[in-house]
């Protein structure tokens, strides 16, 4: 279903009608997410986003919103520090290919780059939308919320657990000392409270593990 589904945003998209030409490049994408190291950052993922931002509004709609949900993930590499731009990149190159009008891919990148998470608030309201679905996952019940955390601790094995904890919780004490981990009214109405919950006992977990493996 959400392959069809990225196959039809394409063609309403796109002024490029090579059906063959859209299920390579269909494929390919979905292929990415298929990478076994990817214990968060999944098909699974990008099909929670597709849902929250269908939840959003039923009178909203934003191909290119969801174009950057598909891609914004698009390049996942742990050990990297520059996703996100490759992530860009790539996505640039299939929607060129698919002759989709140029303003619109520079849209897609500027929404994918604000999933970065490095900038707070964000000026536009269709950047605050794909952050607060992009965050969304922090705002779920406590059994999807662990599942993630454990999810992302799988994804950065390669770090001790020390470090790990020490760079978990940076990350999550800057959400927390944020106004509104949401930014829209919609999804901080929905998660907000929840989230912050759920962040607080995760943040323990970590300074726990700090407890035990200090040098």
């Amino acid at each position: 279903m959400m392959f069809d589904r990225f196959m039809k945003t394409l063609y309403y998209v796109g002024e490029n009608p090579d059906i063959p030409m859209r299920t390579a490049i269909a494929t390919h994408l979905f292929s990415l997410y298929e990478i076994p190291y990817r214990d968060y950052h999944n098909i699974n993922h990008i099909e929670h986003c597709l849902k929250e931002l269908d939840s959003y509004s039923k009178d909203f709609l934003d191909f290119i919103i969801e174009l950057s949900i598909f891609y914004h993930d698009a390049v996942y590499a742990p050990k990297e520090k520059d996703n996100e731009k490759r992530s860009c990149d790539w996505a640039e190159f299939d929607l060129t290919m698919m002759k989709i009008p140029a303003d619109d891919i520079l849209k897609l990148k500027r929404l994918i780059m604000a999933t970065k998470h490095d900038v707070y608030p964000n000026d536009r309201e269709d950047e605050k939308i794909i952050v607060d679905i992009d965050l969304s996952i922090l705002g779920q019940d406590e059994k999807i919320f662990n599942k993630y955390c454990i999810g992302i601790r799988e994804e950065y094995s390669h770090v001790e657990d020390y470090g790990y904890a020490k760079s978990r919780k940076k990350f999550l004490q800057k959400l927390l000392e944020r106004p509104r981990i949401y930014q829209t009214n919609f999804f901080h109405e929905k998660y907000e409270v929840i989230a912050r919950e759920n962040i607080k006992r995760e943040m323990f977990n970590m300074s726990r593990i700090q407890y035990r493996d200090q040098p």
